[in-house]
């Protein structure tokens, strides 16, 4: 589970952007701090559009309505 990502790439784009994440095992629950590796405001598109290829075709079909 990754705490403050989605408000984080809705909202507009910081690089940088720290979040929490949490990690569950069968050791039980831990939380760490991690900073988000979209370093650009169109990486950051490209992951709200589940990569690269879905934005493009989605950009294709756009041009094409």
């Amino acid at each position: 589970d990754v705490e403050g990502l989605s408000a984080g790439l809705a909202a507009d784009f910081d690089p940088g952007l720290e979040v929490t994440v949490r990690a569950t095992g069968e050791n039980g629950e831990t939380t760490f701090r991690a900073l988000v590796r979209l370093d650009t405001p169109q990486e950051a598109e490209y992951y709200r559009h589940a990569g690269i290829l879905q934005y493009v075709l989605r950009q294709l079909l756009d041009d094409d309505a």
